[in-house]
């Protein structure tokens, strides 16, 4: 199992690669059938536990949704920012600050 040190933190990154690519796959799924207005967030809240030490002193169980079901836009935010996380947090031990580059906003 890999680990990297992050910020003074234990991580394991392949983990966090693996739950970002599954959120991936479950928002593929709910962008391809735009038809389905209400979904499952079990998907989701699998994901999550699967983070459960992944990352040292860090707890993941407030990111459990606790709906069953969500409109599709709504979810599709859950989804979205628990990936930008898990790809930030990740490119942390590649930087050597903390801070994110974000794009320039051209006029």
């Amino acid at each position: 199992m890999r680990r990297v040190q992050n910020m003074e933190t234990s991580c394991d990154i392949r983990r966090l690669r693996a739950v970002a690519a599954s959120l991936r796959g479950i928002r593929q799924r709910v962008i391809e059938h735009d038809e389905v207005h209400f979904w499952d967030t079990a998907p989701f809240d699998n994901a999550i536990r699967l983070l459960e030490g992944a990352i040292a002193d860090t707890d993941f169980s407030h990111f459990v949704l606790t709906d069953d079901q969500l409109d599709r836009t709504d979810y599709l935010v859950h989804l979205d920012s628990l990936v930008a996380f898990l790809e930030v947090y990740e490119k942390g031990d590649q930087t050597p600050t903390n801070v994110v580059d974000l794009p320039r906003h051209q006029r």
